[in-house]
């Protein structure tokens, strides 16, 4: 045990050097301001022994448990950036003057990318705000992101890129529909345009049905037909129908 201590003492400037570079990637990775890390001023020491060692061990719990107990607002975070960030670069595309080029269905493909990013991003915010505002009210102080309130943070970012009716318009469109595009829109129920056609026919169908059979003259087609000309009925649609009648048709 003294063996190791001695060695432990000899080398404690490389074990401190260490364990530095084990929180500075803990601090970028909760996204510690530059103030908060100035505050650990043992950091910058030149100074070292057990003591300081053990005071560096202290701040990299600290912001272990930290990222632990907050791992949800960072994984929020990284998908709200991510998914700004690629409307960002719809944004640009969709001003440059070669967009129409076309090539390999690239305008289908934004497309479809815009729909994504406009569906996924309103919600992803809209937890993210919820989150922060539950820790708020848990911690008594804002959860910031390098050194600002997360919640100004997102307001800025938006208010940089874009115009307030843009933003104002985004957010207001329910993430159901947001994307759709008017030809996707749920068209009014319309008449079927056969329906005044079937009904006509059913009035012609019954009319007939009620009159009679048509008159066809037997007598010659180019002399008007006289009063003692023969005269014989067609058959109608309903005696050839299967009940109608039990032998075929008559001709009177």
């Amino acid at each position: 045990m003294d063996r190791c201590k001695k060695e432990k003492s000899a080398n404690i400037e490389k074990f401190v050097n260490r364990i530095r570079q084990d929180i500075l990637a803990q601090w970028n990775k909760c996204l510690v301001s530059d103030d908060t890390r100035k505050e650990f001023r043992v950091f910058h020491m030149n100074y070292f022994n057990e003591d300081v060692y053990d005071l560096h061990e202290i701040e990299l719990s600290r912001w272990q448990q930290y990222y632990s107990a907050n791992s949800n607002i960072f994984e929020l975070y990284h998908q709200h950036s991510a998914l700004f960030e690629k409307l960002l670069e719809l944004h640009g595309r969709g001003k440059s003057a070669d967009r129409y080029h076309n090539r390999g269905g690239q305008l289908l493909q934004e497309e479809r990318q815009r729909k994504q990013v406009a569906k996924e991003l309103p919600k992803v915010e809209d937890r993210l705000r919820n989150a922060a505002s539950a820790y708020q009210i848990d911690k008594g102080e804002p959860f910031t992101v390098l050194g600002k309130p997360l919640v100004d943070l997102i307001d800025e970012k938006w208010a940089a890129n874009f115009d307030k009716k843009t933003i104002d318009k985004f957010r207001n469109v329910p993430p159901s529909s947001v994307g759709r595009t008017p030809m996707a829109m749920k068209r009014p129920a319309q008449p079927a345009a056969s329906t005044g056609a079937k009904l006509l026919r059913s009035a012609t169908q019954t009319n007939i049905n009620t009159k009679g059979r048509r008159r066809l003259y037997t007598a010659n087609p180019e002399t008007v037909p006289d009063n003692n000309a023969t005269l014989q009925l067609e058959p109608s649609y309903a005696d050839f129908q299967v009940g109608t009648v039990s032998t075929a048709p008559k001709f009177y």
